[in-house]
């Protein structure tokens, strides 16, 4: 431990090694000829923790200071202390403004180095030949697959089974759902030849000619022109006065036009075809104005049939 230009260093040494080294602050130490107590019990507690760390016991310190502040040091560090002097190996004389307590310090140190217990130079590898060798990317590369050729080669094996193995029950599934849509359009179509490999545009075919013929028929909705008259005047019912001049009825919509006997009829018809969602899909009502020297409203109206 030295104090010297308003600074304290701490260095710990374990076999001759330096292990610890730590600067503090020692300005009021060097100046005053005192040991601060607030620098004290951080000495304490740096020793404290380097005996933990390093799971050693710190004997002694040795400390290069002022006598009074050594004196100081005997009282307040929690190990004994030792005073160091290196003055009486100080042959130079000194500058006026470095003190001996600043070159005993480096001289400490130097001795140190000067012991002969440092390790031996480690031997340096040359990495231009031998194992350590610069080598191609590529020949790396072959050397590690060569050195892996049995679990690369076995890894290939199963992914190649896996992928077999894969493409067959996809195979097989697909063969199980032909098989079953030609049993299907045996049942539904008896007697029917259903070209291989185009059993859906067959059934698509069929379909759209069947739709033709509904078409024909009058309507493709699930109730017949008759029914849909029907229906129409069932909705209407008596209550309101209607007087139809004209009446279409296509495959999926119905049109008429003619006149009631005023604007709330109007609404009362509108909302008794809007009532049957199930039956009127989208109902479309316009009013076209009155009937000449009449007080009637003339109308039309286009009803979108559900399928």
């Amino acid at each position: 431990l030295e104090f010297s230009g308003g600074r304290a260093a701490l260095a710990i040494f374990v076999d001759g090694t330096l292990r610890r080294l730590r600067d503090f602050s020692a300005r009021q130490a060097t100046e005053a000829g005192r040991l601060d107590p607030g620098l004290a019990a951080q000495i304490n507690c740096t020793v404290a923790r380097a005996e933990r760390d390093l799971d050693v016991e710190i004997e002694r310190l040795y400390v290069i200071a002022q006598p009074s502040v050594v004196q100081e040091c005997r009282s307040a560090l929690i190990r004994r202390v030792h005073a160091i002097d290196f003055s009486r190996f100080i042959r130079n004389r000194t500058p006026a403004d470095v003190s001996v307590d600043d070159l005993s310090w480096a001289l400490g140190l130097l001795s140190v180095e000067l012991l002969g217990r440092r390790k031996a130079a480690e031997k340096l590898i040359d990495f231009r030949k031998g194992a350590f060798a610069h080598q191609a990317a590529w020949r790396t590369l072959w050397t590690a697959i060569q050195s892996e050729i049995f679990p690369i080669c076995l890894a290939i094996f199963f992914g190649i089974g896996w992928y077999v193995s894969t493409i067959y029950q996809a195979s097989a599934a697909l063969g199980k759902v032909e098989q079953r849509i030609d049993e299907l359009l045996q049942e539904a179509m008896p007697g029917e030849v259903v070209p291989d490999r185009r059993e859906v545009t067959f059934v698509q075919d069929r379909v759209a000619a069947l739709e033709e013929q509904l078409r024909g028929m009058g309507s493709l909705s699930s109730l017949s022109p008759l029914e849909s008259l029907k229906e129409l005047s069932a909705t209407i019912g008596r209550e309101i006065d209607i007087e139809v001049e004209a009446l279409n009825i296509g495959h999926s919509r119905l049109s008429f036009r003619g006149s009631v006997a005023d604007n709330p009829s109007l609404g009362r018809l509108n909302s008794a075809l809007e009532s049957r969602k199930d039956r009127f899909c989208q109902v479309k009502l316009e009013p076209k104005g009155r009937v000449a020297n009449s007080s009637r409203v003339k109308f039309s109206a286009e009803i979108e049939l559900c399928e």
